[in-house]
């Protein structure tokens, strides 16, 4: 029963000024609020991290199909061709006419 008097006398002191208990009180409400949200940025920084939070499973990667050197001859020699017909200037030219006319 002491203990609820000094509860109920110490809110009732709030109804008369006491700067030294006033700046203590809000100083003391500020650094559990700079605790609260220092707590939740630690909590996030480290569920981001290790992906509990945001992050998506794990998949299997499909294989990459395998390429022969047939394959490979095969596409030198498009571009052996391209390259060819380029040098030569045998290519059409692309369309570039003025479509507001």
């Amino acid at each position: 029963m002491n203990f609820l008097r000094s509860i109920s006398r110490g809110i009732r002191s709030f109804s008369s000024p006491h700067p030294l208990r006033d700046w203590f009180v809000v100083l003391g409400a500020l650094i559990l609020l700079f605790l609260v949200f220092l707590s939740i940025a630690v909590y996030y920084f480290f569920g981001v991290r290790s992906g509990s939070i945001v992050g998506t499973e794990e998949t299997e990667l499909p294989r990459a199909a395998r390429i022969s050197r047939d394959d490979l001859e095969k596409t030198v020699a498009v571009y052996e061709m391209r390259r060819t017909n380029y040098d030569a200037g045998n290519f059409n030219a692309p369309d570039v006419s003025d479509p507001s006319r």
